[in-house]
């Protein structure tokens, strides 16, 4: 993935923000990778919300793209989130739960909603799980979705990324992503 982001535009800067549980050990050059030391779900989420906004702004990113799903509630450029976990979503699998379970996906799944409305874009995999998300989520302008297959090609095995390129493209300068 790092690799494609040279290759699109080596003249773009990315500053990649990732826990110390994905560390990244080679970056092309206008990658600049930052380990983030979190400690569980309570420090992931006063991160997220409080010290990565300032981040960014201390950065003068153009743009974030949050590839894990979950974003800032308000942030201070745009944003570009995938959503790529059904899990939050699949009523199939949502009727397995237990209640303590159940309340902690509901949390979740209330702070995903608050990422996607204060997002630019809302990638998804698949048409499927776009439909399964604006179930659920119905004030989301069906606008804000693209539909992005993994960037995955079997047929070569090469990752492909094209597609989000493309729309980081449309913001010239420096982009900080967070896993």
């Amino acid at each position: 993935m790092l690799s494609s982001l040279e290759a699109v535009d080596p003249c773009v800067e990315y500053l990649l923000y990732v826990t110390t549980a994905f560390p990244i050990p080679r970056a092309p050059r206008n990658v600049r990778v930052q380990l983030v030391r979190l400690r569980g779900l309570w420090h992931r989420l006063w991160w997220d919300q409080l010290i990565f906004p300032r981040v960014t702004a201390r950065e003068r990113a153009d743009v974030v793209w949050a590839t894990l799903s979950f974003g800032m509630l308000r942030p201070p450029v745009p944003q570009i989130v995938f959503q790529r976990n059904a899990m939050y979503y699949c009523s199939a699998y949502l009727s397995t739960l237990g209640p303590a379970e159940l309340l902690m996906i509901r949390v979740r799944r209330a702070l995903l909603h608050g990422a996607m409305r204060a997002s630019r874009w809302v990638i998804a995999p698949t048409v499927a799980m776009r439909d399964m998300i604006r179930a659920d989520h119905a004030d989301l302008p069906s606008e804000r979705f693209h539909v992005m297959p993994h960037p995955f090609d079997p047929a070569d095995g090469q990752v492909s990324l094209s597609d989000p390129i493309a729309i980081l493209k449309e913001f010239p300068g420096r982009a900080v992503t967070v896993h």
